[in-house]
């Protein structure tokens, strides 16, 4: 896979796969908690460059805000014990956009090389996924989304 610039400037090798009824399960979840952003941990299969999404387990914004967001510590923690399917990274909807910016890129810093999946909730949004590496550089992943037989 070549390497490629993006929008946001940074270049990946980096894919995250995903299947379209994990997206629609996200979507439903955005739907269930709206307008407050929805939250959920998400669990997978790590190659070198790429993540395989297997589980995607929702859980509460204790923030309980439209444009905050926050994962319970306890759940986070439990969440690092699982061994198969291993915690792989977040997940949380916004009301404006899908980069990351201020408090996202804040909160990846605490989660070097975990992936932060962002769908935007707005008519003309869409979805982004991203890492901050160990050099604290902005990685955009490319997302491969494909149908379940």
């Amino acid at each position: 896979m070549k390497e490629k610039e993006n929008e946001t400037g940074t270049t990946s090798q980096k894919v995250l796969r995903i299947s379209l009824r994990q997206i629609l399960f996200l979507v439903d979840e955005i739907e269930k908690v709206f307008p407050v952003e929805a939250c959920a941990l998400l669990f997978g299969r790590v190659a070198e460059k790429e993540i395989v999404l297997e589980k995607v387990v929702p859980t509460p914004n204790i923030l309980n805000s439209a444009d905050e967001f926050k994962f319970d510590g306890e759940e986070v923690g439990a969440a690092l014990n699982e061994i198969e399917p291993k915690l792989i990274g977040f997940f949380h909807s916004d009301s404006c956009r899908y980069l990351p910016f201020g408090g996202d890129i804040e909160y990846m810093k605490l989660w070097v090389d975990y992936v932060c999946l962002i769908l935007s909730t707005v008519k003309w949004g869409g979805v982004g996924a991203f890492s901050i590496n160990k050099n604290g550089q902005l990685e955009t992943w490319t997302i491969y989304i494909y149908k379940e037989p």
